[in-house]
């Protein structure tokens, strides 16, 4: 089975997990080649590729054994690193926003999942930028994907709420209140009970469409 691919952005490579050999390992392919796709190393868990960063050197993966931590690694030197830490919670689905500078990502840190922004040189650094579930509607989220120019930051709530953040990225993180945009009932995605943090859609680069696989009922 392969799962899980992550793009470059100049759209010449990309990052998959396969389980080839029984565990999912990150593979790397060249898209304009015939060449065969390059298994990038042997770790002791299983990976998912979630974020290139813009320059190219450096991977974000889950890295899913009894729990989710988010790995950093530069491709191809030295060991990957947990860069959040949490020793009970789960983190997954870690995101460079468009400049590196910063990575969004989910954690239960704190009971629900809930989304949180750290900069990129500084990850035990973070804003939480859901909205807590203390305001009196639903809150916590998971999903997260960036707007391209990364002046909006998008999550769902629940199973089908779609929200968005504006943000600030060029300086020092800044954030507002999330805002609601609509409702997509019955997404589908791989394994929503086991990660239900895992993005089961896409957005266009100018942040006013959406793509989303959902249940067919016939």
């Amino acid at each position: 089975m392969t799962t899980s691919p992550s793009g470059r952005r100049d759209g010449k490579q990309i990052i998959f997990n396969s389980s080839r050999t029984g565990e999912y390992e990150l593979y790397r392919k060249q898209i304009d080649s015939d060449a065969p796709e390059e298994l990038l190393a042997k770790m002791p868990a299983a990976q998912y590729p979630r974020s290139w960063s813009p320059n190219g050197k450096w991977l974000l993966f889950t890295q899913a054994d009894r729990k989710r931590d988010v790995m950093l690694w530069q491709i191809g030197e030295g060991e990957p690193i947990d860069i959040f830490g949490h020793q009970k919670a789960w983190t997954e689905v870690a995101r460079f926003s468009p400049n590196g500078r910063y990575i969004a990502y989910v954690s239960n840190v704190d009971g629900p999942f809930e989304v949180f922004v750290s900069p990129t040189r500084e990850p035990r650094r973070l804003w939480k930028v859901s909205r807590p579930l203390s305001m009196g509607w639903a809150g916590g989220g998971g999903q997260v994907r960036w707007r391209a120019d990364g002046k909006e930051l998008f999550y769902m709530m629940g199973n089908d709420t779609l929200m968005a953040v504006p943000v600030e990225t060029e300086g020092e993180f800044t954030h507002r209140e999330p805002k609601r945009l609509f409702s997509m009932p019955g997404m589908k995605g791989n394994f929503p009970d086991e990660s239900p943090a895992t993005p089961r859609y896409d957005v266009a680069a100018d942040g006013e469409r959406f793509l989303f696989v959902r249940k067919v009922v016939r």
